[in-house]
């Protein structure tokens, strides 16, 4: 490491000596600059009339525009994995949880220049892991941005979201005074203490490293940081620098001077913010003579969030595209990506050709004459002659679209998802991620205006992307030939199902089954597909502490039943995108346990009498009387809409109810069965100060004690009674918590 930083620290010297004539024929400087959760319609240049970005779009027309470029998972984290590692993320073996993401088996693309002599810098957002395990922030930080290659990093080491909330300078956190240690607060400590969060946790301590870290400037801060080093550092060697911005990532924090100067509310204004930061980027480049000789990309790492402020405006973030962030859809995974190099890039072109983020890493090869290591971007094609051609014909035909609960496949302008729904957060009537799937005017034959599926919906999908870019008619049932193929390829490059992590048990068929070739039970976290092997109709298992990631939308298929016997415990995630199927608790129990840190349902309900049901059908249905300890928390992460059905006709209690709120905030929801439900109490409240959770109650509703939020702040308790809503009103309850509220609640006996 120190002959690493050696290199670095020895650059600046000789600016004074050399000068801006002294870029002597080398190979071209390669910058990359990447935007967070920046979507396909946010930009001037991509259709945008509500903000005004033009920095990037001028940026456009020195270069080529492509309008048909995806990053391989909807979410954050795969996607940069697969910028630099020219390779799927899924690859890996192992789901996303937060650990160093990178292997010497792979080589990265940083790993690949800095070999051929360049420079090596990062700025900005890292977010591919650090350490092998959990992390103490007040040691050195490895492995990290400089163990893949970088030879100097400074920035955020996750979203900024995401605690530490601090700045990391190579391997240690910047300011940090050993005196004053930092610690990070898991979420659940959080909700103990009152304290309000992302649902990621916080940090608390380090005084100066936090205050160092203004969330307001962030992207200022790094791009100001990386124009100081365009301007000290010596040009005798190639650079290859990496920018990666945290806009329009939530939370959404312009700083003052960009507040209300768009007509997409806060959301535009953070745009605008993004757009500057990539101005002071462009700018340093061409001050200091690194506009002629430098390959420049620009692209974002996934789709964007639906924000209220941009569709309250009229802002269609991802244009006219169907689905969003975490999705795949392709509103989930189709991005801006632009490139520039003057003389060898035409200017001011736009081209359809289709390429995926993956392919960056062999295209950088081709275009600097550096050749791609043993191991290395195995998913990566060149995409150089595209680039330099931008009416050629597309060279990559296929790729696999990954959501963070499903996988499809593209192949020459079709799109085959072998599940229903997005295969993320989007079109599910329980769950909304962002703002509902109404309220953004998205259209899908196989849903009602509200997302909720139709019944006579296909169980898989298929969409011609050339035709219908928009996805908004599965034609599915048209074309059985093509379906049976592309099914095929994508079981080919997904590869066989995989035993899930934990004791290594597996799930065997019953005696009267019979034995077929084994299906998806889920295909959840985070596009890395966990299968079990099972078989016919019903699958029992006998075994103790088996890692179900979730049951997903991917399964369990209709008709489908698991049996859990030997009070087995069972990892629920999935956000209650749960599949249609019955799961029967024989003995066992639903343990709450660490179900991932996107999880937004987190279940655990004791059942001690045999054969217990759960009917998985897109909420979480209890159909047994409730007896033994336990509690039900759904919580719903940067929504607008939860709900869950509780149902139990010998406890005299039955109903459905939602808690809708900004995309900002978390809604909790926390009921203790101690003993049976209807002597629960119910408690809304909202985890940012600002808003508050709505009650949309369709039918009846018993519980013991009722808080509400208050008409004049705090919290209203309600005496025993029947409530409509007028009844609400007159109890003092604000009208924002209950405006949806159809139903009747009734609290006490």
């Amino acid at each position: 490491m120190k002959m690493v930083m050696n290199r670095f620290l020895k650059a600046f010297p000789l600016v004074a000596v050399m000068g801006l004539g002294a870029l002597a024929a080398q190979k071209p400087n390669v910058v990359v600059i990447l935007a967070d959760d920046l979507g396909y319609g946010d930009l001037g240049c991509y259709g945008a009339t509500k903000v005004k970005t033009p920095n990037i779009d001028a940026f456009a027309q020195q270069g080529v525009r492509f309008t048909d470029a995806h990053s391989p998972s909807g979410v954050c984290q795969p996607s940069r994995y697969a910028v630099m590692a020219g390779r799927y993320n899924w690859r890996r073996g192992k789901p996303w949880d937060g650990t160093y993401m990178f292997s010497e088996k792979h080589p990265t693309l940083q790993q690949m220049l800095g070999k051929a002599g360049y420079d090596t810098v990062m700025f900005g957002k890292w977010h591919n892991g650090i350490g092998h395990g959990p992390v103490d922030f007040n040691k050195t930080l490895n492995p990290g941005p400089l163990d893949s290659g970088f030879d100097y990093f400074f920035g955020t080491p996750r979203s900024h979201n995401e605690p530490p909330q601090v700045f990391v300078e190579n391997d240690r956190v910047v300011a940090l005074d050993p005196n004053d240690p930092l610690r990070i607060i898991e979420h659940k400590e959080v909700e103990e203490r009152g304290l309000k969060d992302w649902g990621w946790g916080l940090s608390e301590g380090a005084a100066a490293a936090h205050k160092a870290r203004p969330e307001d400037e962030i992207d200022l801060i790094v791009a100001e940081r990386a124009a100081d080093y365009l301007k000290k550092r010596s040009k005798k060697t190639p650079l290859f620098l990496y920018v990666a911005f945290v806009a329009p990532h939530v939370p959404l924090s312009p700083s003052e001077q960009f507040k209300g100067t768009s007509e997409a509310g806060v959301y535009g204004d953070f745009l605008q913010q993004l757009d500057a930061a990539m101005g002071t980027v462009l700018k340093a480049l061409k001050n200091n003579g690194y506009d002629k000789n430098t390959l420049v990309i620009f692209t974002s790492d996934n789709g964007a969030v639906y924000m209220r402020s941009a569709v309250e405006t009229g802002h269609r973030q991802n244009g006219e595209l169907l689905g969003q962030k975490t999705d795949a859809w392709c509103g989930g995974n189709q991005v801006p990506f632009i490139v520039r190099w003057p003389g060898k890039i035409p200017m001011n072109r736009t081209s359809d050709a289709f390429m995926s983020h993956t392919d960056v890493m062999a295209t950088v090869s081709a275009a600097t004459g550096v050749p791609l290591p043993k191991g290395a971007a195995e998913d990566s094609l060149n995409q150089w002659p595209v680039w330099t051609n931008p009416s050629g014909e597309s060279i990559r035909n296929e790729m696999v679209y990954t959501g963070i609960f499903g996988q499809g496949l593209y192949y020459k302008g079709w799109v085959y998802y072998p599940f229903q729904g997005s295969g993320g957060m989007t079109a599910h009537p329980t769950q909304v991620w962002g703002q509902s799937y109404k309220s953004t005017g998205m259209t899908n034959s196989d849903h009602h205006a509200d997302g909720t599926l139709r019944a006579n919906a296909p169980g898989a999908q298929l969409y011609n992307v050339k035709s219908d870019p928009g996805q908004t008619t599965n034609v599915y049932g048209q074309n059985p030939e093509r379906i049976s193929a592309m099914k095929a390829r994508l079981d080919a490059l997904i590869g066989p199902p995989k035993t899930p992590p934990g004791d290594g048990s597996t799930f065997s068929t019953s005696s009267n089954a019979t034995k077929k070739a084994p299906v998806s039970w889920n295909n959840a976290v985070w596009g890395n597909p966990a299968q079990v092997p099972m078989s016919g109709n019903h699958y029992v298992h006998d075994q103790k502490d088996v890692w179900l990631l979730a049951l997903g939308t991917n399964g369990p298929f209709p008709g489908k039943t698991l049996t859990l016997k030997n009070d087995a415990s069972i990892w629920l995630t999935g956000g209650g995108m749960l599949g249609k199927g019955q799961l029967i608790l024989d003995g066992g129990q639903i343990q709450n346990r660490y179900s991932g840190r996107n999880a937004v349902l987190l279940g655990r309900v004791r059942v001690d009498a045999p054969s217990k049901i759960l009917n998985i059908d897109g909420s979480l249905e209890l159909k047994a009387g409730l007896s033994g300890e336990g509690d039900l928390s759904l919580s719903a992460f940067q929504q607008a809409g939860t709900s869950v059905i509780i149902s139990g006709a010998d406890q005299g209690y039955t109903g459905t109810f939602v808690l809708s709120d900004s995309a900002a905030d978390e809604v909790a929801l926390d009921v203790d069965f101690a003993t049976a439900f209807p002597k629960a109490g119910l408690n809304f409240e909202s985890r940012n100060s600002s808003r508050m959770p709505m009650l949309a109650l369709k039918e009846t509703l018993r519980f013991a004690e009722v808080s509400m939020p208050g008409e004049n702040g705090g919290m209203v308790k309600l005496p025993n009674g029947t409530y409509r809503a007028d009844d609400l009103k007159a109890a003092g309850v604000s009208g924002l918590a209950y405006r949806n509220l159809e139903g009747t609640l009734i609290v006490g006996k």
